[in-house]
């Protein structure tokens, strides 16, 4: 296999080639082959073998070179926390490589899941995925290799796929010699999801991906990319620092297929009991949390098909930007990648917004139509602008729910805002027309919470009948894909599209349960687990 540039020997240091981040981007050429569903991709020998080798020749490679499996997982993100099970990987890494710690950390945990916009979500992931291909292509061997997407959507496919989920490739569970060994699989996954053998449960696995967990709908819907507020819009926005805000493609799927694939894992930490002994604790999977996600194999075809979606998305009739960033935002450079001769990258974001100027393609796109373009930037426009902390908009707590309440995922949970919470929403004094309404929900304990989904409903009065993702009074879906070190607060706010909800006699917020996974062949909805807790509910006023 012909591995190009200056770590053809086998792993030089990112020190030596990153002091002068000026590499830049470099389109697939015509030949490579477009993007197809895995579904398909598996069906081709060839394609599934090239896919191995590059992933384990990538592993091969020692941790501090950019080039290898490690350091383009810790690009997204890497635990560096010696108290958490994450550190796991880091520690190993370092074990093998002690120039792991000589590391500029600035090329680690980069992706958005780290307080940033939400509307860096896409436009990262794709810059991710695109050069991350081309290093994985550089070690297949096969100079027209693309990534699969998984392509979970049409329910065929809702069974982990086995490419990914078997151990010994030639079925032979006393057989671990290394060549033998699936570089595809990952023990950290959702055992009853992802495992494909088990000497004493025959017909693994037993249980597959739910509509709810697939559902597109609402991203593919939306006209606007930017959206007023950080939760809306299929790429989000920049109006706040809140980590907790997403898109809504990173919303769903993105987010609870992360959770459901990671799920969690029986016995696979040790945590003291009242009187201080050690015990086995159960504990999330790799891709349930951003800064283990980017370990898992299943990761980039997980994202291959969001940047698919996305695509499917741009060339839509009808679709438009919405609330615009200013000009310099679409210019800044605030990442590093590398591209496949180990030379850093560092380009402004405005370079990866069009999939096709990047020699991407997706097998069944339609290349009759263009997608979306940006508009152009002048260069007086964008040294006019003035930066990053002027696009942050004010928010203020107007009122707030202070119970501590748990959401189980067996029911319905629903919470009448009590008459303190009224009339201190009656008695704040702003300008509506001035002031947007955000609901605020406060969340622990998500390090433990099952892969059970949560969907978020306001309505004007406690509601008596089901309620669907299709209704008005639907705000979105509690974010589990979210770094929560063992009891940590997060917060997740939802943008309230009627204020006058709130200015009825007795407002509603209703958690409602929604099953993530099935069972296989019956259908039967896996809603067994812890319930969520809830901390504090609050409605926020921010700025238009």
């Amino acid at each position: 296999m012909k591995v190009a540039g200056a770590f053809a020997a086998g792993g030089g240091s990112v020190r030596s080639v990153a002091a002068a981040c000026t590499a830049g981007i470099t389109p697939n050429p015509s030949s490579v082959m477009p993007r197809m569903p895995l579904e398909e991709f598996v069906e081709t020998a060839s394609l599934l073998d090239s896919l191995r080798r590059g992933v384990r020749e990538m592993k091969k490679r020692k941790p501090s070179d950019p080039l290898s499996w490690f350091f383009q997982a810790a690009i997204h993100g890497v635990q560096l926390d010696p108290t958490d099970l994450g550190y796991k990987y880091y520690k190993a890494a370092l074990d093998q490589d002690p120039g792991v710690a000589q590391v500029d950390q600035k090329y680690w945990k980069q992706c958005p899941h780290f307080g940033q916009h939400s509307a860096d979500f896409l436009p990262w992931h794709r810059a991710y995925t695109f050069h991350f291909e081309q290093i994985l292509r550089e070690h297949t061997g096969d100079s027209n290799f693309s990534l699969p997407y998984w392509n979970y959507g049409p329910r065929t496919n809702r069974k982990f796929p086995k490419a990914f989920g078997v151990q010994h490739l030639d079925g032979n569970p006393g057989n671990d010699a290394d060549e033998n060994i699936n570089p595809l699989i990952m023990k950290e996954r959702d055992f009853y999801l992802t495992y494909y053998e088990h000497p004493l449960i025959p017909n693994m696995p037993l249980l597959e991906l739910s509509d709810a967990v697939v559902d597109n709908t609402s991203a593919l819907a939306t006209d606007i990319f930017f959206g007023t507020t950080e939760d809306t819009g299929i790429g989000g926005g920049i109006a706040d620092n809140n980590p907790g805000t997403r898109g809504l493609l990173e919303s769903r799927p993105h987010d609870n297929i992360h959770r459901v694939v990671g799920g969690i894992i029986p016995g696979a930490a040790v945590g003291h009991d009242q009187n201080g002994h050690e015990i086995e604790v159960d504990a999330l999977g790799a891709m349930a949390q951003p800064p283990t996600a980017g370990f898992d194999p299943i990761f980039p075809v997980h994202h291959t098909n969001i940047d698919w979606i996305w695509s499917q998305w741009s060339v839509m009739p009808g679709k438009k930007w919405g609330t615009l960033p200013d000009a310099s935002w679409f210019m800044e450079r605030p990442w590093f990648f590398f591209d496949a001769k180990g030379n850093c990258i560092n380009e402004p974001r405005k370079s990866y917004f069009d999939h096709r100027a990047l020699g991407v393609k997706f097998k069944y796109e339609d290349l009759s139509s263009m997608p979306l373009p940006l508009p152009s930037f002048p260069a007086a426009l964008v040294v006019a602008d003035s930066g990053t902390a002027s696009r942050i908009k004010s928010t203020q707590a107007v009122a707030t729910l202070d119970s501590r309440i748990e959401a189980g995922s067996a029911q319905n949970t629903t919470i009448v805002f009590p008459s303190r919470t009224l009339d201190a929403l009656r008695s704040a004094s702003f300008d509506r027309s001035q002031k947007r309404l955000l609901l605020r929900i406060s969340i622990t304990g998500l390090n433990r919470l099952p892969i059970v989904g949560f969907d978020v409903h306001l309505t004007r009065a406690a509601p008596s009948g089901e309620l669907k993702r299709t209704d008005p009074s639907f705000l979105g879906s509690v974010h589990l894909f979210v770094h929560a070190h063992h009891d940590d607060e997060v917060f997740q706010d939802f943008t309230i599209q009627d204020p006058t909800v709130v200015d009825s006699a007795s407002p509603a917020v209703t958690f409602v349960p929604v099953a993530l996974t099935q069972s296989i062949g019956t259908g039967r909805p896996n809603l067994q687990g812890s319930p969520l807790r809830i901390t504090s509910i609050s409605v926020l006023a921010q700025d238009r």
